[in-house]
């Protein structure tokens, strides 16, 4: 069973991946935190059809307001960072958050680490640099840019880490957790999305910019918002998975094995959808990525944990 719900995370996390891909390619101008709020709002939906709130305690609120500032600080930090550097290596650091995820988890929570499962660690670390690490990025870095990066690529593994702390002090009240962090983060997005619109305004009025031209029209916000909606179902399913699986799985397997196979999902999905051009050093590192997850679990299973 487990999995199963493993390949139904990837799928949806890969899903969820090229609707955003699509969007980005539709050039349409959107704010990312009213537009990850309309997500948060369509997790809710989602999480109260499948059992709502039964029971809760302060735990459960504890961790739903961790789990909340920390998507919050996710999306804030990794909008930030794509927005003042290369974008391909902002989202290669987002990516290798693995990293930070299975050190920490595997010295807190004492995993028994294998060497072959060390090895395809380091592996894995090398399949997603080749996959995704630009030849040219025709871009200059800043000290701010490294240190938004830095700061993206703490919050992208803390993700993977509250899961797991949850699973153990609070596993029973899993989905309202989830619907009190949807409401957390959605009010926290809101708060943002306000302040970066009076952000904007200040800077359009010491330009005396005329921003008459750049209001959407009624297609792109509805299309926006279609877009935001897909995401939600997508990203809900999957994010609903990996807290399970943070809990079933030690991190040592569950992190490199899951954030490894989207990345190789999603190189076939550029190759296939995007007509991205393959390189023989992506060929080579989609290659490596298979051969590290062979070692995760081809040779000790993922069911015998």
């Amino acid at each position: 069973m487990v999995e199963w719900i493993l390949v139904l995370s990837v799928v949806f996390a890969g899903l969820n991946n090229i609707i955003l891909r699509y969007l980005a390619n539709t050039k349409l101008k959107y704010n990312p935190f009213l537009f990850n709020s309309i997500m948060m709002l369509v997790w809710i939906l989602i999480l109260l059809c499948m059992g709502g709130i039964k029971g809760a305690n302060g735990t459960t609120v504890l961790y739903a307001f961790l789990y909340g500032l920390i998507t919050c600080g996710f999306i804030f930090f990794k909008n930030a960072a794509l927005t003042n550097g290369p974008i391909s290596i902002t989202s290669l650091i987002g990516g290798s958050s693995f990293i930070f995820t299975t050190i920490f988890n595997s010295i807190y929570f004492k995993d028994d680490v294998k060497i072959i499962q060390i090895i395809g660690m380091v592996v894995m670390v090398i399949a997603v640099l080749l996959v995704n690490f630009p030849q040219k990025t025709g871009e200059k870095t800043t000290l701010k840019w490294k240190i938004l990066c830095a700061i993206f690529f703490v919050f992208a593994g803390l993700v993977g880490i509250i899961f797991r702390f949850h699973q153990i002090d609070d596993k029973a009240h899993t989905n309202e957790m989830m619907i009190m962090a949807s409401a957390f983060a959605t009010i926290m997005l809101l708060i943002m999305y306000g302040v970066s619109k009076l952000i904007q305004k200040a800077k359009n009025s010491k330009t005396e910019l005329v921003t008459e031209e750049e209001k959407p029209t009624a297609k792109s916000v509805w299309a926006i918002i279609a877009f935001a909606v897909a995401s939600g179902i997508v990203s809900c399913v999957y994010n609903r998975c990996n807290i399970f699986l943070s809990g079933a799985m030690p991190t040592i397997l569950f992190s490199p094995i899951f954030n490894g196979a989207l990345i190789l999902v999603s190189f076939v999905a550029g190759l296939v959808l995007f007509k991205e051009k393959a390189t023989v050093v992506k060929i080579v590192g989609f290659s490596l990525g298979i051969v590290a997850i062979i070692c995760f679990s081809g040779i000790f299973g993922l069911v015998n944990f």
